[in-house]
Formats: structure tokens, sequence, C-alpha cells
């Protein structure tokens, strides 16, 4: 027989597959952090939270992003890009074109005029 504070045995019902006797008992969520090793134990000099966040995901722009960024024609764009000359771009299988922040970011870093060597 059951004491105080038991439940009667639940029975399964096999019209019901998710009867009260297939369910999982539920658990409460353990409040303990997750151990995670130690960096100088490991020999690394990277800190734990730069190891553990991943990177963030690559920004992508359009051809007309980059262009209005640049302030140039469309057709700046294409003569740059027939020449090379154009910041490096991926071709998507719909045809068109992308541009990743951080190569649009190290091109124009490529391209700075520094008023100290022009002219030399």
């Amino acid at each position: 027989m059951n004491g105080p504070g038991t439940a009667p045995p639940v029975r399964a019902d096999p019209a019901r597959p998710n009867s009260p006797a297939k369910r999982r008992p539920f658990r409460k969520p353990s409040t303990a952090p997750a151990r995670v090793p130690n960096d100088t134990a490991l020999g690394r000099g990277s800190s734990q939270a730069q190891r553990l966040s991943p990177a963030p995901p690559p920004v992508w722009l359009t051809v007309a992003e980059v262009c209005a960024e640049l302030q140039i024609a469309r057709s700046t764009w294409e003569k740059w890009r027939q020449k090379g000359a154009a910041p490096k771009a991926v071709r998507l299988p719909s045809g068109k074109l992308r541009v990743r922040r951080d190569w649009l970011d190290a091109w124009l870093d490529d391209h700075v005029d520094d008023p100290l060597t022009v002219g030399s």
C-alpha cells in the first residue's frame, strides 16, 4: 500500500504513447557551474573567456552597400573588378557578389595614403 506523500502507481496505456508511465521523471536542473579546465594548468596563455567564446559570424555586404560606403558608382566597382583592384569578393550560387566586412576593412587599410610617403 502507499504511504503518506506517495502517488499511486501509474500503469502505461499502450494506446497513449505519452502516458505518464512513459515520461521521464522531472529532474531539477543543477545550479553548480560547469567545470572548465584551468588555462594555466594546461600551459596555455589565453584566457578562459577568449577560449570559450566563439568568434562572431562574419558580416557580409552587398556590392550596393560597399559602393555606398565608398561613395563610388557601380560602374567604378566593375572597373576595379576588371583591373583586379577591388576588394576580395565571393560569388554566390545565385551569381551575386558579397564582400566580407573584414576584407573591406583590410583593403581600405592597404589603400591609406600616408602624407609622409606621398611623393617620395
